[in-house]
């Protein structure tokens, strides 16, 4: 059979044109910014050959070699030149991926084929998050994976294992070293009619490594003695740095301009090099750098769907698909030697600082703030940052340029210090950021300032911002909400206006003044100002602001019991920067509530964290009290009730929350003590809610010691009240009285007057889809499983018929669940854990477990396959350990230190 792959590039002619064409849309309809090999390239056969071993079969294949080894080009040759690139996908910017888009991009496609190809180009720069992904897919799933990644250093991945088994190749940067023949191809291709001394002197100084053969080559090329000037290079460990300093010394001054006014971005296209440099031709500049192959590498960028059909783009005359674009990389080793340049100064930085500050202060006019103050900082023009901080600080924060912000702050502290007016900024930047301290620091620097001495231009701004400040200090708790909020509401009223310039700055009062109103208690109020932010900031782009709205906005939906528009609202989530980690925990935190309540998951939301504590904005009064419920919550759904206890317990001061979270947390702990039957604590709670204001969740909490009294008339009279009277959502009192009470009134056989109960509660939670009422939260009631399967009987509802089916697995409820493994108040009193031995043997816990099921020995024996006396003897050992003498001794100390 004939080999059906494409030539191998070894066979391919050297041309200095074949590569000029990049890839058609049916070759790179799923290729992201793919590097365009130059018209100098030198096939790299070794390489190819390895690559192809490595990439064989599905797993993870890393090639790890320093800056200026070929990795980028050698790679994309191999892809282009020497294998079919049609289903490859090239990721560039590994910075800036997510899990999320790495696992979609490695999906396998739907007809089950063999995933694609995916190479992660600078993959040293992918987040912890990235690489935890990538060893867990190496780990559980490598046939479901074909990695390339290209990295300066190794990551941390589990290796030895995958290694051996062949799911994890590693190839090291010798393996990228010239050759003699590659390196006098190379040589050849820059200086022309090369000699072989000259040759043999620059392989000898390039040791193999591309970068400095180009560069060195390339100076020679320019210099009247190409051979004289190689031979009197200095041989030092900076050699390359060096030889790269004498090529950029070496190009012309528009060159030179060209590189330093475009050497921070990541990708240039040929729009935003002649916008940043003010030169017409800057990217006929640029391609000319690009003949190289290393000063300057092309690339073609997809920007929207291909179609069949190809075009000409006139920028430079190259075959492009619609949709597609050229854009240029400076190499790293270039792009420092010209930021080092800036840094030194000199007549061709100051025109470049000019130029390029001049093409910041366009795109400010035109309300462009994006990466304007990065490009400010790469040219040091400290003088234009300072007052575009000042003018438009606000926005440069929520709008994506927080990182340039903090940058600017840590390492101009001097400037800083002067411009009293970009202080509230950097103060937003250090709260976005979540980091407490600082931001104290800041925003008391903020409110202690002379306002007097800001110009007159900035005086409302600066209102705004004293205001902004005194507001998030309150929400700290350094200053009194109240006089805050006030004070806010006043001024908002009065500059409500999102068309400006300063919308940002109205927008962000609107949304602090939403927090406030929220930690009040005032929930329609906070739903309202949130809900108008999250409405503005969407079209403005002000995605930090949109996010910190849209938390914000699930916490107050959540606590009036409207789960499913926290999971719309969650479903809608914009991709959080990366300097806002705790700006979406309020939506994470409510949305996976939703979800825990719910018997049907509505389908994927945009939530993370799993079963760890999500962190929450130290601001956040109300999102830090749901995270402890929500830790709390899936300790109960494990039968843990002890342990939710406690997170609530000891993470809570009930005396200083607002009503609207005071209320949920005392119900939630009435809950908790029910199944611990701690009567007095349940007194306690009763108390505070009344003192609280809250009668009908007293009453409710009265009915549950009722309950555990066995005085179900009483209870069935203080469900009937909470029923009526109780506001709390979350839990949902109202429904959790109705479906107690309709155990009550079923065991005492009035089985209509249950059911009625019971449908109450259906109607109640079936927008929601609450679940929480129907966990069977009455001890000595009809299970909850047994009058629904009647009900769903009787008047048939779907919301009947799934809850009915979902509880059918736990006829017991929670209270058969984590009743037995609870221990009660007069356990713990009883239980010492002095001279107790807790090193129990596998089979002296299996017997525990089989005494907390109340099985005989004979049971046990029978359940474990040994003989009674075998038994008898394990239950002696586990005694004695446990320093009793009966079973349920030995049961209260197992409860009281959660060994069951």
């Amino acid at each position: 059979m004939p080999d059906s792959r494409p030539t191998p590039a070894a066979a391919i002619p050297h041309q200095r044109t074949s590569s000029r064409t990049p890839p058609r849309a049916s070759q790179v309809s799923d290729i992201r910014r793919f590097p365009v090999l130059p018209r100098t390239y030198i096939p790299r056969t070794r390489v190819w050959e390895r690559l192809d071993e490595s990439t064989q079969y599905p797993g993870v294949t890393l090639l790890v070699a320093p800056a200026g080894a070929g990795k980028t080009l050698g790679v994309a040759g191999w892809l282009l030149r020497h294998r079919d690139p049609r289903g490859a996908v090239w990721l560039s910017r590994a910075g800036d991926l997510s899990p999320q888009q790495l696992r979609r991009a490695t999906e396998r496609p739907a007809d089950g084929s063999a995933p694609p190809l995916v190479v992660i180009d600078d993959a040293h720069e992918l987040s912890p998050a990235c690489v935890n992904w990538l060893d867990d897919r190496l780990q559980h799933d490598p046939e479901g994976i074909s990695l390339l990644l290209l990295s300066r250093w190794d990551l941390p991945l589990t290796r030895l294992v995958p290694e051996l088994l062949g799911h994890l190749t590693i190839l090291r940067g010798a393996l990228l070293r010239l050759d003699p023949s590659e390196t006098a191809q190379l040589v050849s291709a820059h200086v022309g009619d090369a000699s072989e001394e000259l040759i043999e002197t620059i392989a000898a100084q390039g040791q193999g490594w591309c970068a400095a053969v180009v560069l060195t080559a390339r100076t020679a090329a320019m210099s009247p003695d190409p051979l004289t000037s190689v031979r009197t290079a200095r041989t030092s460990s900076n050699a390359v740095d060096r030889v790269a300093r004498e090529a950029f010394a070496a190009l012309s001054p528009r060159q030179r301009h060209v590189l330093l006014c475009v050497a921070d971005e990541d990708a240039v296209s040929a729009t935003l090099a002649r916008h940043l440099s003010n030169d017409p031709i800057a990217d006929r500049v640029l391609e000319e750098l690009e003949d190289t192959g290393l000063l300057v590498t092309r690339q073609v960028t997809a920007t929207s769907p291909l179609p069949a059909q190809p075009i000409e783009d006139p920028a430079d005359g190259l075959g492009l698909d619609e949709g597609q674009q050229v854009t240029y990389r400076v190499h790293p080793l270039l792009a420092e030697v010209a930021r080092r340049r800036m840094h030194a100064g000199g007549v061709d930085v100051e025109r470049a600082r000019s130029t390029v500050g001049r093409a910041v202060d366009l795109d400010v006019g035109r309300g462009h703030l994006a990466d304007s103050l990065r490009r400010l900082l790469a040219v040091s023009d400290h003088e234009r940052v300072v007052r575009l901080l000042i003018s438009h600080g606000v926005p440069l924060v929520l709008t994506g340029d927080a990182r340039s912000v903090r940058a600017f702050a840590a390492h101009h502290a001097d400037l800083v210090e002067d411009a009293s007016a970009c202080w509230f900024p950097i103060a937003l930047e250090r709260w976005q950021a979540g980091c407490e301290e600082s931001a104290r620091y800041w925003l008391h620097r903020v409110t202690g300032r002379d306002r007097s001495k800001g110009s007159e231009e900035h005086g409302p701004a600066s209102a705004r911002d004293a205001t902004c400040a005194h507001v998030m200090l309150a929400l700290l708790g350094d200053e009194p909400l109240a006089g805050a909020a006030a004070e806010a509401r006043e001024l908002l009223a009065a500059t409500t206006e999102y068309g400006n310039g300063r919308w940002p700055d109205v927008a962000l009062l609107q949304m602090l003044l939403g927090m406030a109103q929220l930690r009040f208690g005032d929930l329609e109020a906070a739903a309202q100002n949130l809900g108008a932010v999250a409405l503005h900031a969407g079209p403005l782009a002000a995605q930090a602001l949109r996010v910190d709205a849209l938390s914000q906005l699930a916490v107050s939906e959540f606590l009036r019991g409207r789960e499913h528009v926290v999971l719309e609202l969650a479903s809608s989530l914009p991709t959080v920067p990366p300097t806002a980690a705790t700006a979406d925990a309020g939506l994470r935190v409510t949305a996976e509530l939703s979800r825990l309540q719910m018997v049907a998951d509505p389908g994927p939301v945009a939530t993370r964290g799993g079963d760890t504590f999500v962190r929450v904005h130290p601001a956040d009064a109300p999102g830090q009290v749901l995270a402890l419920m929500l830790e709390s919550r899936r300790f109960l759904m494990r039968g843990l009730a002890a342990d939710a206890a406690r997170v609530l317990d000891a993470g809570i001061d009930t005396a200083a929350l607002p009503d609207s979270l005071r209320v949920p947390v005392l119900v939630e702990q009435a809950l908790h003590a029910m199944l611990s039957l701690d009567r007095t604590r349940l007194r306690s709670l009763q108390t505070e809610l009344t003192e609280a204001g809250a009668p009908g969740e007293a009453a409710f909490v009265a009915g549950l010691s009722a309950d555990i009294a066995d005085d179900l008339p009483s209870a069935i009279t203080h469900f009937t009240f909470a029923a009526e009277h109780s506001a709390c959502q979350q839990p949902a009192v109202a429904a959790l009285a109705s479906t107690c009470k309709a155990q009550l009134l079923d065991v005492m056989g009035r089985s209509e007057e249950a059911l009625a109960a019971l449908e109450r509660a259906l109607v109640d939670t079936a927008v929601r889809r609450n679940a929480v009422p129907f966990l069977g939260w009455s001890r000595h009631g009809t299970p909850v499983t047994r009058l629904l399967s009647n009900l769903a009987s009787d008047r048939r509802t779907r919301w009947a018929e799934e809850l009915a089916r979902t509880t059918a697995g736990r006829p017991s409820g929670i209270t058969g669940l984590a009743g037995p493994v609870t221990a009660t108040p007069q356990e713990r009193e009883r239980v010492t854990t002095g001279g107790l031995r807790m090193d129990l043997s596998p089979r002296e816990r299996d017997v525990l477990h089989e005494l907390a099921r109340g099985s005989t020995y004979s049971g046990i024996a029978a359940n474990l396959f040994v003989s009674e006396n075998t038994v008898k003897t394990h239950v002696s050992s586990l005694y004695a350990k446990l320093g009793v003498a009966r079973r349920s001794e030995a049961l209260a100390v197992a409860r009281t230190l959660r060994m069951l």
